[in-house]
């Protein structure tokens, strides 16, 4: 009788060892799933301000184009006003410009980072 309950009791211990075993599988596939989860949330997180960042200097740049083509339809395209334009607005059309060259940059650094970790 003691032999077979000392059976049992082994029999129990390599049962709760295996299903011990499989339960740390199971969660270390889950936890490399969450991990995977997480990179590809930061991934389209930086994506997402890099393209917002883009537009943005997408956009003064082409606010300064459409400034220069009104002045052009008003006085044609004569060298002495493109001239003037550019002494007048340059300096803060390449400053409005520049800021919104060097906002997306940080983006594009972060973004390139995390692609360098996925691939």
């Amino acid at each position: 009788m003691d032999t077979i309950i000392s059976a049992l009791n082994a029999g129990a211990s390599v049962f709760i060892a295996a299903i011990a075993f499989c339960s740390l599988k199971t969660w270390q596939c889950q936890d490399k799933a969450k991990n995977k989860a997480e990179l590809l949330n930061a991934v389209l997180d930086a994506f997402h301000t890099y393209a917002m960042n883009l537009t943005r200097s997408s956009e003064a740049l082409r606010f300064i184009r459409k400034s220069m083509n009104g002045k052009w339809k008003k006085t044609g395209r004569d060298p002495i006003f493109e001239i003037a334009y550019i002494q007048r607005n340059g300096m803060p059309d390449r400053k409005n410009l520049e800021k919104a060259l060097l906002d997306s940059q940080l983006p594009e650094n972060r973004l390139r980072d995390l692609i360098l970790i996925v691939t």
